[in-house]
């Protein structure tokens, strides 16, 4: 089927093809001696990266928050530069009213 689909194709597409199959088969064969040869290691370190895996699951707490999370929302409001101590405390009073309804909060 490749064979075939090489001949539709036009000059270009035929030029990649025959190195993209190049490179294929150099990796092939660089994979085959590469697991042939160092098979015990790579055993051993997928046995060593199992059993640390299973280390770290048991060592890492499983809270999503840490303990010493207190909660705190940070935010901050941009006024205009005429705006006045009463226009901000107005509009960050709104600010406060929708964190209170923050399920969370309660």
């Amino acid at each position: 089927m490749v064979g075939n689909m090489h001949e539709t194709h036009g000059k270009f597409a035929k030029l990649s093809f025959h190195y993209f199959d190049k490179i294929k088969n150099a990796y092939k064969i660089a994979l085959e001696k590469v697991l042939n040869y160092f098979r015990p290691m790579i055993i051993v370190v997928m046995v060593a990266v199992l059993v640390l895996s299973g280390i770290l699951y048991k060592s890492i707490p499983s809270e999503l928050a840490p303990l010493e999370d207190i909660g705190g929302i940070f935010t901050y409001i941009i006024a205009p530069t005429s705006a006045g101590l009463s226009y901000t405390e107005k509009y960050t009073k709104y600010v406060t009213d929708a964190f209170d309804k923050v399920q969370e909060k309660k």
